[in-house]
């Protein structure tokens, strides 16, 4: 087991107990809801690439946060 306590010192609530039960009941809702949510990630990064081009300290850490969310995309996608 990791531990993950600095996540839920993080988050503002408890995730509920009904939430997780139908979470591991519907694994492929959850998996595409989940691509989903990482390429709208990649489109918005991309997006703001095209907002601000006279920003370049934001191009790069821009560049870098497409690309890791269209491989966040790739591996959900493998699963």
């Amino acid at each position: 087991m990791h531990d993950i306590s600095h996540i839920q010192d993080f988050l503002p609530c408890a995730t509920p107990p009904a939430w997780i039960g139908w979470a591991l009941q519907h694994p492929d809702i959850l998996l595409i809801d989940h691509a989903h949510c990482e390429k709208k990630a990649a489109s918005t990064a991309l997006n703001l690439m095209f907002r601000y081009v006279d920003r370049p300290e934001l191009l790069d850490a821009l560049s870098q946060l497409a690309r890791e969310e269209l491989l966040h995309f790739e591996q959900v996608l493998q699963i």
